[in-house]
Parts: C-alpha cells; sequence; structure tokens
C-alpha cells in the first residue's frame, strides 16, 4: 500500500467536475479515476499517455501544472485523496476502474473535509444505485466495512470526525464473505 507523496503528479481526466450545476459534495471534490503514471527519461516536458496534462519541469517546482489548453492550474489549492475498494467492496462501485484506483482532489479553498463528507460523497457519486444501503446508513458506513486511513485503522484516527490530509489514501475493505 502506498500513499500519495506530497507533490506527486496525478493526470487529470478530460471529465473532471467543473459544471456549475454541481450539488454541494461535487463542488468540493473533483474526482479524477487515475491510471499509472508515465515514466519520465530526464525530458524536459513529459504528456502521460492516459491523460491530456503536460508537465514542464519548470513549472513542477512551484507547484502550477499547465494543461495543454495553456490554463494554469494552483496544484497547492487542491489536496490529493486516494481511495481503494476491496475484498467485495468494489462490486458496489459503478465503475471498475475506480474501484481499484481512485483520487479525489478537494479544493482547500472550501472548509475542511472530513470522513464524513467522503463517505457521504462516495455514497452519492460512485456506489451503484440501490446499493448505498449496503455502503452507508446516515452519516456511516456500514458495519461489516473495514477503513483503513495510511495504514491505520479510522477508530484511531478519530473516525467520522477525522480531517483528510493530502496524500492520505483510504480504503474500504468488506469482512464479510461468503463460505
Amino acid at each position: 500500500m502506498s500513499s500519495l507523496e506530497k507533490g506527486e503528479e496525478i493526470p487529470q481526466s478530460k471529465d473532471t467536475l467543473t459544471n456549475g450545476s454541481l450539488s454541494m459534495a461535487e463542488r468540493k471534490y473533483h474526482s479524477v479515476v487515475t491510471k499509472p503514471l508515465a515514466k519520465r527519461k530526464g525530458s524536459a516536458v513529459a504528456k502521460d499517455a492516459a491523460s491530456s496534462e503536460t508537465v514542464d519541469s519548470s513549472s513542477k517546482d512551484s507547484g502550477v501544472t499547465e494543461s495543454l489548453d495553456k490554463e494554469p492550474v494552483d496544484k497547492k489549492s487542491y489536496l490529493r485523496i486516494r481511495t481503494k475498494y476491496t475484498s467485495g467492496m468494489e462490486l458496489l462501485i459503478r465503475d471498475k476502474e475506480t474501484a481499484l484506483d481512485h483520487v479525489f482532489e478537494i479544493n482547500v479553498k472550501a472548509e475542511p473535509m472530513n470522513m464524513k463528507d467522503l463517505i457521504k460523497y462516495v455514497g452519492e457519486t460512485l456506489v451503484l444505485d440501490g446499493k448505498q444501503s449496503a455502503f452507508s446508513r446516515e452519516e456511516s458506513i456500514c458495519p461489516g466495512i473495514m477503513v483503513i486511513i495510511n495504514e491505520c485503522d479510522w477508530e484511531v484516527m478519530d473516525d467520522l470526525e477525522y480531517v483528510l490530509q493530502d496524500g492520505d489514501v483510504v480504503e474500504f475493505i468488506s469482512t464479510l464473505h461468503g463460505g
């Protein structure tokens, strides 16, 4: 299990949530499905084949990423949170690629996000229709789902009140298995 490194480049999806008519949860999070990063072989400019993002080595140090359409994006204005769904949890997620590795970009200019907000967002946007009750109830996770934050049980990290930090890896693991 690996965590995101601060400043790690994450490929941007073409369908990031930028529409002005989004719900409250969607305004706080940009949902980006990640693919493995392309290896960079010493070139000044590298293009990730899975995305439309180009990273210039001169702007890398300043924390600004430039997309192909030349609109600068301030990387410091977002926190990157990686989520994974395993041991049966992937069956509840709409997109199987998303279940393996999903990155949320959280706007830090909004109020701090905690696990309660993340669970609500995942339940509303990533979980299959009709399966939300198997993932969350009210504002908490369902019994039988273990939540691991940065390789540590979330119960020792303030459960629902844990404030998400840049580079956090949140894993949802089902403890219920057929026999």
